[in-house]
């Protein structure tokens, strides 16, 4: 246990320190559960740190707080050990200028900023889950209370999605792929919870369309933040919008695109980095940008 602590990276290290914090002063009623989760008419008027504290708070000290700890280290650890931000975020209008020095440089801005940046992705991801809880609670009426518990899960398809061919084995029975995981869970909890057979009764009787279950919004919040962030970063910029790494056939592409007098710009990549790129490094850009040999 000591060596699974000590290999945390520092984000999920200190989401950890937070979640078994907070449990452990809701067990000694320091803090009462209803003045830490997410309730949307009072986290957007005068009780603002339920927009942090809901993302801390899971449950007071107990066997389902093991494991709700065990899922965030393992699905927040593996992402976050393998994040690092892309350097096709840089538009080629910028990096097409750099020369080795300065893109070396750059790479060392990089690795050096792993931490930085995936808080910035952590943020990201957690904003993106607050305006779809309130969402869902303004149009439905359904309050999700604990969007750690969202955040963890969203992790979890992301991280199923990275790895999606590594096997799972369940009690010794059951292997299957990673990449079902998210809704092989997502299933069999709402089931649990009684909340599929009413959903598709209600759906067959046709006595309404839109699902009301809580626990149906909440594993559709998770995949819809999940895959979008994930769809954007991982799959739409490397496989549609990539950055061709061969130094020469760039050269020549420019060099036809101004003999001909057109000047191409990706407006999607462009949208892209503006909204995956750290905002730190458009100065770091500058900088590099500035330094001579």
């Amino acid at each position: 246990m000591d060596q699974i602590w000590r290999n945390l990276p520092p984000i999920t290290k200190s989401w950890c320190v937070s979640i078994a914090t907070t449990s452990a002063l809701m067990s000694t009623n320091r803090f009462k559960l209803m003045n830490l989760i997410f309730l949307p008419d009072k986290a957007f008027s005068n009780q603002t740190w339920r927009l942090i504290t809901s993302f801390c708070t899971f449950d007071e000290l107990s066997m389902q707080l093991l494991f709700e700890l065990f899922l965030v280290s393992d699905s927040c650890g593996k992402v976050e050990e393998s994040f690092s931000t892309n350097p096709a975020l840089i538009p080629e209008r910028i990096i097409d200028n750099f020369n080795d020095n300065q893109r070396e440089v750059l790479n060392v801005y990089i690795e050096r900023n792993r931490a930085i940046d995936f808080l910035y992705y952590f943020v990201q991801l957690g904003v993106s889950i607050i305006i779809g809880a309130s969402l869902i609670h303004y149009k439905l009426g359904l309050t999700i209370a604990s969007l750690g518990a969202v955040m963890c899960r969203v992790l979890i398809y992301i991280d199923a999605q990275n790895s999606p061919d590594e096997l799972i084995n369940i009690m010794g029975f059951f292997t299957f792929k990673k990449a079902y995981y998210p809704w092989i869970e997502a299933i069999l909890t709402i089931s649990l919870k009684g909340g599929l057979d009413e959903e598709f009764s209600n759906f067959v009787n046709g006595t309404y369309i839109i699902p009301r279950s809580l626990m149906v919004w909440f594993y559709l919040l998770i995949f819809t933040v999940g895959h979008f962030w994930w769809s954007t970063r991982d799959l739409l910029l490397p496989a549609v919008h990539h950055y061709d790494n061969n130094e020469r056939r760039r050269k020549l592409k420019r060099q036809a695109l101004n003999k001909s007098g057109v000047y191409k710009i990706d407006v999607v990549k462009e949208v892209l980095s503006w909204l995956l790129l750290p905002p730190w490094y458009w100065f770091i850009l500058r900088e590099i940008k500035n330094r001579r040999n």
